[in-house]
């Protein structure tokens, strides 16, 4: 047997290891970075949903919990999503980020418009629950759709 003919299982052991290794850690990586993605994700819309009841019970001034009716906590919710967001846009490229903003800016002003902090509304003017609701649900749509497209490649098969 020559050497020529030795050293090729040799070699094909040898590359094979190498891409196995290379997968192994590519694999590890998306990994990772898909599991942060989806559970920063997730937390945005956790701070959503706390957003939009804690806007819902200030205007119809539902004084069962101070904290959610605190205008102060509600600067704060609005100040920590704009901050989670801008995170996101910065860190995944796959993240919409004008469609996002345009959605969170809607939201916050449904949130904190009128005639915020003041609870008194005039008479005409209803409480602006289901619009504070709306908006929600159009944010975080558009996070579902950014989060979405950040795995396109797995629908591209279909």
């Amino acid at each position: 047997m020559s050497i020529a003919t030795s050293l090729i299982p040799l070699a094909s052991a040898l590359l094979g290891g190498a891409i196995g290794v290379w997968i192994t850690i590519s694999r590890t990586q998306y990994s990772a970075y898909s599991a942060d993605f989806s559970k920063r994700v997730e937390q945005i819309l956790a701070l959503i949903d706390r957003k939009a009841e804690s806007s819902c019970r200030f205007w119809i001034d539902d004084n069962s919990d101070k904290l959610y009716t605190d205008e102060a906590y509600l600067i704060g919710l609005k100040s920590s999503l704009t901050v989670c967001v801008d995170a996101l846009n910065k860190d995944y490229t796959g993240f919409n980020k004008t469609r996002i903003l345009s959605a969170l800016t809607e939201f916050n002003k449904s949130c904190t418009g009128y005639n915020f902090p003041n609870k008194g509304l005039p008479e005409n003017i209803k409480p602006p629950v289901a619009e504070i609701l709306k908006t929600a649900e159009i944010l975080k749509c558009e996070i579902f759709k950014a989060r979405k497209k950040n795995y396109r490649w797995l629908y591209s098969a279909r």
